[in-house]
């Protein structure tokens, strides 16, 4: 790993972020090109990101849920649907599906793929696509919110700096 990541210069920092985060992926070097390559003011947000989507993802694969959700802001959705495939989809398994509407990316276990192309049909935002995409995500029925949007709003985006706060 150490190779690869003197070969696309990134810092002994970052080399080391990625190493530990993503240690078993067969395409470790696709993985270090999407951080090397995103401008050195962001690669911590690009190590988050991954971690991020490794994670969920996932959980996903075992089974604790069966879709995850992320909503990069438009500038990163390019680089994100790129991060979703390696990791969701050719490491973990999933199906990626794009809502473009949305600016949405979900990455979805295979068996509920039809599903979740369902609910991103719905009209949005409604009691029915919230209640869908919750139970999706593995939110219990009780405790979905199905009025968040009229209170909080929707369509924020995780940026470099929020690193730490939902992506509504």
């Amino acid at each position: 790993m150490a190779q690869t990541t003197e070969a696309l210069s990134c810092g002994a920092h970052e080399a080391t972020l990625i190493d530990r985060l993503l240690p078993r992926f067969g395409k470790a070097r696709a993985a270090h090109e999407l951080i090397c390559h995103v401008g050195e003011r962001d690669i911590l947000y690009a190590c988050y990101a991954l971690g991020r989507m490794s994670g969920q993802a996932e959980k996903v694969s075992l089974h604790a849920c069966r879709a995850f959700m992320i909503r990069p802001a438009p500038a990163w959705l390019k680089w994100a649907l790129q991060a979703m495939q390696l990791i969701a989809a050719d490491h973990y398994g999933l199906t990626v599906l794009e809502h473009r509407p949305l600016g949405e990316l979900w990455g979805v276990h295979p068996d509920w793929a039809p599903l979740c192309a369902t609910a991103l049909a719905l009209p949005y935002p409604s009691p029915q696509a919230h209640q869908l995409r919750g139970r999706l995500c593995g939110i219990p029925l009780d405790a979905i919110d199905h009025d968040y949007h009229l209170r909080q709003g929707t369509g924020a985006h995780s940026e470099p700096g929020t690193e730490g706060e939902s992506d509504a």
